[in-house]
């Protein structure tokens, strides 16, 4: 993978976030789908639902690599 291969970060834990649950994670989700925020600029409603399954599956899957 193209990020690991030069050093970025691909987990919660490599950004240094670490015992985080769900519903801290959850309070983020809903912080990046505020009207606000450019996640509203998608062609698709994003939920915080949404938002939260994708941040808890790449990192699972960031732990395969």
């Amino acid at each position: 993978m193209f990020c690991k291969k030069i050093g970025l970060p691909v987990s919660l834990g490599e950004l240094g976030i670490k015992n985080i649950g769900d519903d801290q994670l959850l309070e983020a989700a809903k912080e990046a789908c505020k009207k606000e925020d450019t996640m509203r600029n998608r062609p698709f409603e994003v939920t915080s639902q949404d938002v939260l399954a994708a941040t808890k599956t790449a990192d699972l899957l960031s732990k395969e690599l």
